[in-house]
């Protein structure tokens, strides 16, 4: 019995020490809010570019697009015939403290339509910057969890830690306080050193599935993690959901669930990104200041 009073306080000491060692999540969420400036990459740099690649699939019903008009008209004719609406971009990313951010698209692809349906570079599908206050899905807004409102509408759990790149990361998932038509819930990769995002999983469990990812690559030289890859997936559900896409409208679920699994495999929208070639503090070539529009009528012209 004289050797529990040693036991005890060795048994505490250890504890003490394993709760000092562990930080909490808020304050590592925290921490990369307050070091934004320095991780976000449109900011701590003067200048930054890099080469883009996306490549985007959408299945539904073509009678689920509603209306009149060539966007419609076209794009029900594709997935009748193909099944599927595919579309391929590549596109340099300029990025200038004086001047801003610029997408030069350098080619377009889209099989099936005799030109392609312009409206869709201007649908923002996914967030490219993970620091802003607001994280984009399909042009609709939700609350970012790395961002001050983000610390009012999310809870933070730490989920343990892991290595990227040799790095320290620490595991940190979040979900909505309360469920609102603009929060997210999932997963985030946090360095320990720069406080900067490695790595990030997003969800939306709502009328429709969505699950997003975004992977990192690190710059040893400039200490940045830069987005490397990126992946949106959009799968269908049992509800009735319509969604505005290219002036028409897809009602989603209203058919039999097998003939959905048959026909789509209850996929909606997939969307992958590639990035890479990054390039910082090089004087950038903004190109000539025309239209989206213009420019991709010079593009198809060119080509």
């Amino acid at each position: 019995m004289r050797y529990w009073p040693f036991i005890l306080f060795l048994f505490l000491s250890i504890l003490v020490k394993a709760q000092k060692d562990v930080t909490p999540a808020l304050e590592i969420i925290k921490s990369c809010i307050d070091y934004s400036a320095f991780n976000n990459p449109l900011e701590a740099l003067n200048t930054f570019q890099y080469n883009s690649y996306e490549n985007l699939k959408i299945a539904g019903n073509p009678e689920a697009i509603t209306g009149s008009g060539y966007k419609k008209t076209e794009l029900r004719r594709t997935l009748l015939k193909t099944g599927v609406f595919l579309s391929e971009k590549t596109s340099e990313i300029v990025n200038d403290q004086i001047q801003g951010n610029k997408e030069l698209i350098t080619a377009a692809f889209m099989p099936g339509f005799e030109k392609p349906v312009y409206p869709i570079y201007n649908i923002n599908f996914q967030s490219r910057n993970l620091y802003e206050n607001t994280y984009v899905v399909f042009d609709q807004h939700y609350i970012n969890p790395i961002s001050v409102s983000g610390l009012n509408s999310y809870n933070y759990e730490t989920m343990g830690d892991t290595l990227i790149e040799n790095r320290e990361i620490n595991i940190i998932g979040f979900a909505p306080i309360e469920t609102s038509t603009s929060t997210l819930s999932g997963t985030l990769y946090i360095d320990q050193e720069t406080k900067a995002i490695a790595k990030a999983h997003y969800n939306i469990y709502k009328d429709l599935r969505v699950e997003i990812k975004h992977d990192f690559t690190y710059d040893s030289l400039h200490h940045l993690w830069y987005c490397s890859y990126s992946e949106l997936f959009i799968k269908k559900t049992n509800n009735v959901k319509e969604i505005e896409l290219f002036g028409g409208r897809f009602e989603v679920g209203t058919r039999n669930q097998d003939e959905i699994d048959k026909d789509t495999d209850e996929l909606y929208l997939i969307m992958k990104r590639y990035q890479n070639d990054f390039k910082t503090n090089r004087k950038v070539n903004f190109g000539r200041k025309v239209s989206l529009l213009r420019f991709l009528k010079l593009l198809l012209i060119n080509h």
